[in-house]
């Protein structure tokens, strides 16, 4: 019963995600993908505006794959 119950939530969790790598499209902005990625590391920013590092690792977001990069002031 427990492996029937755990490929029942296998399948429930595919069919789910089935559409993550499909594009979205919101009002005029068509996005390559669903993934999105949060601002994040805003600790080492210097007086709450990015620096370097920042840009570096974002870029490297927007490069490995996401179809949205948000950042912070």
């Amino acid at each position: 019963m427990t492996v029937y119950f755990f490929l029942f939530l296998t399948v429930i969790y595919l069919n789910h995600m089935a559409h993550i790598f499909e594009p979205l499209t919101i009002g005029a902005v068509t996005f390559r993908n669903r993934i999105a990625v949060s601002p994040m590391c805003q600790y080492s920013s210097i007086d709450g505006y990015a620096n370097d590092l920042h840009l570096v690792h974002l870029a490297s977001r927007a490069v490995g794959g996401a179809g949205l990069v948000l950042t912070q002031e």
